[in-house]
């Protein structure tokens, strides 16, 4: 009798310790709830409420399915453990699979129609806008609701109330704290963290950026690293260059050997924007220091000759470049808006290279060149549109920028120096013609004048690029047509009459007498969009005008070929785009 008496007053223990420990678990999730209820009513007011009391159902039967496959696995699992059942440790694995296929319903439907639900439990449009980002965000994480409720269940089935009650009052501690930590207010600050680093080599990147916000005002810093270390890697690709001389043609095949690389990038901004109803300013410091350094090893044979080359080369380079940019926009009376841009940036790199060719270890050619590179660029930016009652725009833009190079090159021993003076004036004039959302008609003539300046050539260009973009809609259907053209510049390099040996049969040198030239191109697109299906088809044909290319030429008196740039007035490049698209995506 007395060994009776024990065993009730152990069960009543037991069945106290068990139900008070999750009528405390319970507490906890409604306590949470309802933390969530006011701060959802202080952020976005009655509507937030009211968007959540009719969404509640939904998660309660999230919390149902998920509570009824983790008391019945449980159970199961407890009976089938007391019968020695071999596959007892199953019906855990059973429950989380049967939860994520479950939550995958909840997903689809939370992604793609919480609108349609909202609206379905009673929610007028109002409602339907303020609960339907909400909805779409915690159904999409159903599975993990049912996989908690399931894990409680199993604990608790362990032996393991403490355990269970434990966790679901941190979580709804953790879900409260972080609801006044990320709830919306006029200053705050956020700090992240990240990186990242590859077993198999030495490779990786990190970064840190710092954000504050005090009423309309945003400060933001980071610091980004990527690197690339001695990285090896062979390669079964080989390349065939044909050399033309007068007494036959001589191939070169190159094979790649085992290489090793070194590059390191190292990024810093600092951020400050404005904003109010009115007006807009950004300023961004920026500062870039990168470094790089490549020993790339081949394989080289050429046809007029048995022996086999082995070719070293290598390449290194530094640079440092610090931007500064500022932008300003208002909106003034009458539909109208001026925007001002300015941007200025350093750039200091330093470039070098070598190579050799051996036979067997004997050196039998070698080569080295360095470049020591300075840079400043500067822009102006100004821009005026006016919009009309049809929502038809005019606008304006005006641009000026303008580049300083100068570059130190040593070449062999050989010290020459070159610099190069460009600028450029812009001037847009944009017309935006719209007829009853269907039909849109973009019209915009442009003016460019270009300067430039390299030794003791100078030169004045202009180019009138109009461009022409018409944009048809009705219903699910949208035919674009384009037609413009642009205009390019030739780099400094092929520019400048300065030699660059490229190996030990090929030599470059620029021209320059070289002129901007025009790019143009002309397209049709076809859009279609069907429900959340976006189908598209298209082809754009374009090509340059009076564009430099390279030519190849016999220099008799060293038995190498010439590489120049050179000036073509004819059309002398075509190309010809298609493309065909189809896209699933979720309606907003």
């Amino acid at each position: 009798m007395i060994e009776v008496d024990k065993m009730g007053i152990m069960m009543l223990k037991k069945f106290v310790k068990y139900v008070s420990q999750n009528m405390l678990g319970m507490v906890g999730m409604s306590v949470y709830i309802l933390a969530d209820t006011y701060f959802i009513s202080v952020a976005v007011g009655t509507d937030g409420i009211t968007a959540l009391n009719l969404v509640l159902p939904v998660y309660n039967l999230i919390f149902a399915i998920g509570a009824m496959m983790g008391v019945g696995s449980a159970i199961r699992l407890v009976i089938e453990r007391n019968q020695e059942h071999p596959n007892a440790d199953g019906y855990f694995f059973h429950a989380l699979s049967w939860a994520l296929i479950v939550g995958l319903l909840f997903i689809l439907v939370g992604i793609f129609f919480p609108d349609k639900l909202i609206a379905l439990l009673g929610g007028d449009a109002e409602i339907v806008a303020v609960g339907k980002n909400y909805t779409r965000i915690f159904m999409s994480f159903a599975p993990f609701f049912m996989w908690n409720y399931i894990c409680n269940a199993f604990v608790r089935n362990d032996g393991n109330p403490s355990i269970a009650m434990a966790a679901t009052l941190f979580s709804s501690l953790f879900n409260i704290v972080f609801d006044y930590v990320l709830k919306e207010r006029d200053y705050a600050g956020t700090v992240a963290v990240n990186g990242q680093h590859n077993l198999n080599k030495p490779t990786g990147s990190a970064r840190g950026t710092a954000q504050y916000f005090q009423g309309k005002s945003e400060f933001a810093l980071s610091v980004a690293d990527s690197y690339d270390c001695f990285s090896n890697y062979n390669s079964e690709n080989y390349t065939e260059t044909a050399y033309g001389f007068p007494d036959g043609t001589n191939v070169n095949t190159t094979q790649e050997l085992p290489s090793q690389k070194n590059s390191n990038n190292l990024r810093s901004y600092f951020n400050y924007i404005y904003k109010d109803k009115k007006q807009s300013v950004y300023s961004s410091f920026r500062l870039n220091q990168n470094l790089r350094e490549n020993d790339v090893w081949n394989s080289q044979t050429f046809s007029n000759t048995p022996e086999t080359y082995t070719m070293q080369e290598n390449r290194h380079s530094t640079g440092l470049s610090p931007a500064l940019s500022f932008w300003y926009e208002c909106a003034l009376k009458n539909d109208q808006r001026l925007r001002m841009d300015w941007y200025g940036s350093y750039g200091n790199n330093d470039y070098k290279r070598w190579y050799v060719y051996r036979i067997d270890d004997v050196i039998t050619s070698a080569y080295d060149n360095a470049t020591d590179e300075s840079s400043w660029y500067g822009r102006f930016k100004i821009n005026y549109t006016k919009t009309f009652k049809n929502r038809s725009s005019f606008n304006v833009e005006a641009n000026q920028d303008f580049t300083r190079t100068d570059d130190r090159n040593a070449r062999e021993g050989v010290v020459s120096d070159v610099y190069l003076n460009r600028g450029n004036t812009q001037l847009y004039l944009t017309y935006n013609y719209k007829v009853k959302n269907r039909l849109n008609l973009r019209l915009r003539l442009a003016e460019r004048l270009s300067f430039s300046q390299t030794g003791a050539d100078t030169y004045f260009d202009h180019m009138f690029v109009p461009s022409l973009q018409m944009t048809y809609m009705y219903k699910t259907h949208m035919l674009q047509i384009v037609a413009e053209t642009s205009g390019s510049s030739p780099s400094i390099t092929n520019l400048t009459a300065t030699e660059y040996r490229r190996n030990i049969y090929e030599i470059s040198v620029g021209n320059p007498g070289l002129k901007d030239w025009r790019k143009y191109q002309a397209g049709a697109i076809y859009t279609w969009v069907v429900d959340r299906f976006f189908v598209g088809a298209g082809f754009i044909f374009g090509g340059d005008y009076r564009s430099p290319y390279t030519n190849i030429e016999y220099a008799a008196d060293r038995d190498m070929l010439s590489v120049s740039s050179e000036v073509v007035v004819i059309l002398y490049r075509k190309v010809m785009n298609y493309s065909c698209n189809i896209v699933l995506y979720p309606k907003n």
